[in-house]
């Protein structure tokens, strides 16, 4: 599936719900804190351990987050197992923030019908689309330019 660029002047204009959790480097990243500090727009990635495609897509998000630090990636392992998720991480070297939903509280924030899931957070805040399933990086490519409003 390929997803085109959205029109700048297209967005849900919708503030998108801020959240905590910890990261598995063992800093703690916070959505408002990010906005108002780092001024970045984010992709919101959330993903398994379990999950094929989820796996599939990790490395060209890793690989995009290094080409393109004028956004911050961030994945989120939800509904799975905290230590199967670790793992993961470091098994495919993820160069890009990363953390476990322990309290659930960013799946409950931004609900997908399954996973992947990828949500774009503009510098403002506001949530500006989503995408539900794998993403191949012209994908990936076409969301970073949304996020940076090309």
């Amino acid at each position: 599936m390929t997803i085109p660029p959205l029109p700048s002047s297209t967005t849900r204009e919708d503030a998108a719900p801020d959240f905590s959790l910890d990261l598995f480097d063992g800093s703690r990243f916070t959505l408002s804190t990010h906005l108002s500090d780092d001024g970045r727009p984010v992709i919101l990635n959330l993903w398994a351990s379990w999950c094929p495609p989820c796996r599939a897509e990790m490395p060209d998000f890793s690989n995009a987050s290094i080409a393109h630090p004028e956004v911050l990636i961030l994945g989120v392992a939800v509904d799975d197992d905290p230590l199967a998720a670790a793992a993961f991480v470091d098994e495919f070297e993820i160069a890009y923030p990363t953390g476990y939903d322990e309290t659930g509280e960013v799946g409950h924030a931004f609900p997908a019908p399954g996973l992947p899931a990828t949500y774009v957070i503009s510098a403002d805040g506001d949530l500006i689309t989503n995408v539900f399933g794998t993403l191949i990086p012209q994908d990936i490519e076409a969301l970073i330019e949304v996020a940076l409003g090309s």
